[in-house]
């Protein structure tokens, strides 16, 4: 590669891993070795301006790859400086309410969201510079963008990830500078308003979402408000679902297909208004600058923006644009923007697809239609990074945007000229809303069919960081081994490599979705919030789930939660499901399972009352000739490799009115070690189990009721001696763990872990060896 013809690709790369050398020192607490870094490359820098000062375009790329290093890690390492700085918002954390001037911030990219942003000047008197809070616009009588109030609030950290697999909403906060979150504000008093051009956007966007309101029904209005504004926030739950189940969610993140057209609609307008070409092009820019303040400073907004715009502008200059450069000038603008996006799965999944586009697509379409072969290039791209960070993917996606694309490319400049067309004559609204709506009713229901060829996503286990990356190079690496040269490669010399890449590169693709059983027995308490979630691995890979957490807002935690870590495992199908008893904080979240998963076997014990969540599992077996329901009380019992599982509660022929006490016990042994799982089972129940089942000692405790003081009893405790405990628990109003629990626990040296503390616990054993750790270690 000639780095004169692509400078941007050694600057680009320079920077990208000074940023990754930042991340890693700071991340592993070697600090020093951080300065020294920074402080040789400072050197080497001052070096070459001394002694080998050069004016050749050569060595000046290579001293501004060296200056954008340095950058890159001095950038990522201001970044961290600023959350941990004395002037942060983050040392201001208390129980307490604190008093705080700032203002209010909207985001013009999240108007139909409930979220509002106070970027504070004081807190408690003190000034602060650092960090913005994240808050509910139900907590205000009155918000404007750039208002100046005062009030007091209480102030806390954003959750941070909890189970493998799982979300860190503290870090996505944090890489877009909000470090704190408060849901509750009292004594709001206004001052005066600071000047924003702003203010004038998001006047102008509420009008244009206004104006989607009265074309089309709430569901689809919403639909548009996404794809065309960035609106994610407008779309239904259901809607956005059904497209990423389709496989074209990435539909709603504006990127390279909805930039290509809102520019081409631009450039038809203003190079006909506009007679001279570089008044056209500045009015273009000016235009797209706006639209990217509307929709979001994104990573794929800003590459597919910059990619078009120096691609017209090109001509102006009489430059030859090079599509490599630009796109690696486009990602040194986003990491100079904001260095923490590199670490994100958008810019990840933006910049990998549009280079296997670029690379792939010319090879595939040797061998296939183009069309057929820039969606295998699209899946071929997608593949890795969904399967690492969502554990899912929607194959049938390869057939989906074939048809799904070419629609969107047909609506967007439509509604675009709908829209135009409404302002100058309003009542137009009402003749072209019908026939959009029954489009987008038909788009939507060739969705579900979609949905319905493929039936439930698939299932794949978090690949190995390496793998993935090994993946990428030698599919970069493809088309270069079959490239067409003058001097071809047939020769004996070079024909190897034309035969061992594409099996490697089959062999790393296959092993991506292989899911390897680690010949153990595992244990995971997933930590669920205030509710129990544990996952039960046996050494020949059959598993068990106990219990689906509670169903948090609109039913959905278990997608946080369980479901996440289920696909990060890679279980597609649950083989023993077990609920405890029919209290909402152990079956919240079994239809969202059931949808979700296939079940084979469900365990429960009869309810003192018809339950809702029953209900859902009766349909659900009735309707799943693959799926058993087994009503369980003591002395049932079954082996599963090498496993023995024996039921201690409750009695026999036994229905109680409280639930706790119709709580399905288990023994799971194991080789030398065994282990309890006690629901919510009072005292007095646990005493029972000790005296009519003799149980002895026991390796690990799941400590019953959510560490109430309504069970594990002193004599419990005493009788079974564990030398492990853990309390599922999470936020509540019970004062879950009681204080006495903690006290008993300590006292007789009983490790204890804590869901809501130290996160998903997990415990692996070969039944001879037991390891036990937690998540937040």
């Amino acid at each position: 590669m000639n780095i004169n013809r692509k400078p941007f690709i050694c600057i680009a790369f320079a920077m990208l891993t000074g940023i990754i050398l930042a991340r890693i020192l700071i991340e592993i607490k070697f600090y020093f070795a951080l300065k020294m870094l920074i402080f040789i490359q400072l050197i080497s820098i001052l070096y070459y301006f001394i002694y080998e000062y050069d004016f050749s375009k050569r060595k000046l790329i290579i001293v501004l790859s060296l200056v954008f290093l340095l950058f890159g890690s001095s950038l990522y390492s201001y970044q961290e400086y600023k959350y941990h700085s004395s002037y942060s918002i983050v040392n201001f954390l208390d129980d307490d309410y604190v008093n705080i001037k700032g203002r209010i911030i909207i985001d013009p990219a999240d108007l139909e969201g409930n979220n509002l942003y106070i970027k504070a000047d004081y807190i408690n008197g003190e000034k602060v510079k650092y960090g913005k809070i994240i808050t509910a616009k139900q907590n205000f009588d009155y918000y404007e963008n750039n208002i100046v109030i005062s009030a007091d609030i209480k102030v806390s950290l954003p959750e941070e990830q909890k189970n493998p697999g799982g979300f860190c909403y503290r870090s996505h906060l944090k890489q877009n500078g909000i470090y704190l979150q408060s849901w509750s504000i009292k004594n709001i008093n206004y001052h005066h308003r600071k000047f924003s051009y702003k203010n004038y956007l998001i006047k102008s966007k509420y009008n244009i979402l206004s104006t989607i309101d009265s074309l089309v029904s709430n569901e689809n209005a919403g639909f548009i408000k996404a794809i065309l504004l960035g609106e994610r926030s407008a779309i239904s739950y259901h809607k956005e679902k059904q497209l990423q189940e389709a496989g074209a969610s990435h539909l709603l993140a504006i990127s390279g297909l909805h930039i290509a057209i809102i520019i081409m609609v631009f450039s038809y307008f203003a190079f006909n208004i506009f007679e001279e070409r570089k008044t056209a092009l500045c009015v273009i820019t000016l235009f797209n600058i706006i639209y990217i303040i509307l929709v979001g400073v994104r990573a794929s907004i800003l590459r597919a923006s910059i990619f078009a715009l120096l691609y017209l502008w090109a001509e102006i200059f009489n430059r030859k644009a090079d599509f490599l450069n630009i796109i690696a000038f486009s990602l040194l603008i986003n990491l100079l923007i904001n260095p923490y996006l590199l670490f994100t799965v958008g810019l990840q999944l933006s910049y990998s697809l549009v280079l296997t586009l670029y690379y792939l697509t010319p090879l595939i379409s040797e061998f296939l239609n183009k069309i057929f072969a820039v969606s295998i290039a699209a899946q071929l791209a997608a593949i890795p990074l969904t399967a690492y960070y969502f554990g899912q993917y929607a194959y049938i996606a390869l057939i989906t945007n074939l048809w799904a694309i070419p629609i969107i490319s047909f609506l967007l400049p439509l509604i675009l000229f709908i829209l135009v067309l409404s302002t100058v004559l309003p009542p137009l609204i009402y003749f072209f809303g019908p026939p959009l709506e029954m489009i987008l009713n038909i788009f939507f229901k060739t969705l579900e069919l979609m949905t319905q060829i493929q039936g439930r996503m698939l299932t794949i286990s978090r690949p190995n960081l390496a793998l993935v990356f090994l993946y990428y190079i030698i599919m970069f690496t493809l088309p270069y081994v079959f490239k067409t040269r003058i001097i071809e490669l047939n020769n004996k010399k070079f024909n190897w490599a034309r035969k061992i890449f594409p099996v490697t590169f089959l062999i790393i693709f296959l092993l991506i979705f292989s899911t390897f059983n680690s010949g153990l027995l595992e244990l995971h308490f997933i930590s669920v919030g205030q509710g129990d979630g544990i996952y039960i691995q046996f050494p020949d890979g059959q598993n068990m789930l106990v219990d689906t957490g509670p169903p948090g807002p609109q039913g959905r935690n278990i997608e946080y939660s369980i479901l996440p870590f289920l696909n990060y495992k890679g279980v597609s199908s649950i083989d023993y499901l077990v609920i405890s008893h029919f209290h909402a904080d152990h079956t919240g979240g079994i239809p969202t399972l059931l949808e979700n998963k296939n079940v084979r076997n469900i365990f429960i014990a009869q309810p003192a009352e018809r339950d809702q969540f029953k209900n859902y599992i009766i349909n659900y077996t009735n309707n799943n000739k693959n799926s058993n329901l087994f009503y369980l009380s003591e002395n049932n019992s079954f082996n599963v490799s090498g496993c023995r599982i024996n039921f201690l509660n409750p009695p026999k022929n036994t229905v109680f009115e409280d639930e706790n006490k119709n709580s399905l016990v288990f023994l799971l042994e194991y080789g030398k070690h065994s282990f309890i799982f006690t629901g919510d089972l009072y005292s007095c129940g646990e005493k029972r189990i000790v005296r009519e089942h003799q149980l002895g000692k026991i390796d690990v405790l799941k400590v019953g009721h959510h560490g109430s003081d309504t069970s594990s009893s002193k004599f419990f405790l005493d009788s079974i001696a564990p030398d492990y405990a853990v309390i599922p628990v999470g936020r509540n109003n019970f004062n879950h763990p009681a204080e006495k629990v903690i006290k008993n626990l300590e006292k007789r040296k009983i490790k204890y872990f804590r869901t809501d503390k130290d996160g998903a616990v997990a415990v692996k054993t070969d039944g001879i060896n037991l390891k036990v750790n937690s998540f937040l270690d």
